[in-house]
């Protein structure tokens, strides 16, 4: 999975270009997530259940129909619906809890990006408060 899709994708499709390298073979899968504050989390259970619901219902039509996602895509991200079929051909679309082995990787760039400066200081991703669905 390429995490600059669609734009890579679009690059592809436009230009003479070749992947060096893209994250995968133990460098780090490319993740999505999506957050919430804890207080919005515990106080609003039922919305988080809800969104849960409907992203994973999304993410499954997504897949199972790549052509209309690419229709309704496109002109979000302001690409050809080509270009978009052949991003979403690469990503699962899949929704689920955060894996423990992602949040390891996660962890790897955390501490890539501290020693690299980026960071202003070190982060513990497992101090992350995981939600879990009751759905």
């Amino acid at each position: 999975m390429n995490g600059g899709d669609p734009f890579v994708a679009a690059v592809e499709r436009q230009s003479q270009v070749r992947i060096l390298a893209n994250g995968s073979g133990g460098i780090a899968d490319y993740q999505r997530y999506y957050l919430a504050s804890v207080p919005f989390a515990e106080a609003q259970p039922k919305i988080v259940n809800a969104l849960y619901s409907e992203l994973a219902r999304a993410g499954k039509w997504a897949k199972q129909k790549p052509a209309d996602a690419a229709k309704v895509l496109a002109p979000v991200w302001g690409l050809d619906t080509a270009t978009v079929e052949a991003a979403n051909a690469r990503r699962s679309y899949e929704v689920r809890q955060v894996q423990p082995t992602a949040l390891k990787e996660q962890q790897k760039i955390a501490d890539a990006f501290y020693n690299e400066g980026l960071l202003p200081k070190r982060v513990n991703v497992f101090d992350a408060v995981l939600w879990k669905p009751t759905v």
